[in-house]
């Protein structure tokens, strides 16, 4: 059986096939759902309203002033997910055309450079050159307004 690289930036720098069973996805990527402006994050800004992003689909957003890079968000139902846009290939912004992040089923994140694929639970690497690498996450609650809010300097 194949080795399979770490999940995180540090680990082996890649993975062999076939890649054993793959890692659950951590609760701390999912929403966490909080009454008005996110306890334990102070120095939040709003992304955006929940229902800006339709269902099953994904969106794109700067980053903070001044920053290069921006963040990417995919919606399940009541759920989001937010990544930085940036491939852990090279660097590069996943997507070409704008909020064009998922695959054909909107099932996988996919790098339009590369063809890499990420699991849209946990950003983890299945196939590409970055397997077994993930995209940095970022964490993110949704008010009872239905407002996204994430760290105020994520995708710095």
């Amino acid at each position: 059986m194949g080795r399979r690289a770490s999940p995180s930036k540090g680990g082996p720098g890649g993975a062999t096939s076939p890649l054993p069973t793959l890692p659950q996805a951590p609760a701390r990527l999912a929403f966490q759902p909080c009454l008005r402006h996110p306890a334990g994050m102070s120095d939040a800004r709003a992304l955006c309203r929940l229902d800006d992003i339709p269902d099953g689909k994904a969106r794109g957003f700067p980053g903070p002033e001044g920053s290069f890079i921006g963040l990417l968000a995919v919606r399940r139902g009541a759920r989001v997910f937010v990544y930085v846009n940036s491939c852990p290939h090279v660097g590069v912004a996943l997507e070409m055309m704008p909020d064009r992040f998922l695959d054909g089923p909107g099932r996988m994140i996919v790098c339009a450079v590369h063809g890499a694929r990420f699991r849209i639970e946990d950003g983890f690497c299945v196939s590409g050159p970055c397997a077994g690498d993930s995209l940095e996450a970022v964490e993110a609650r949704i008010d009872a307004d239905g407002t996204v809010w994430v760290p105020a300097d994520a995708g710095a």
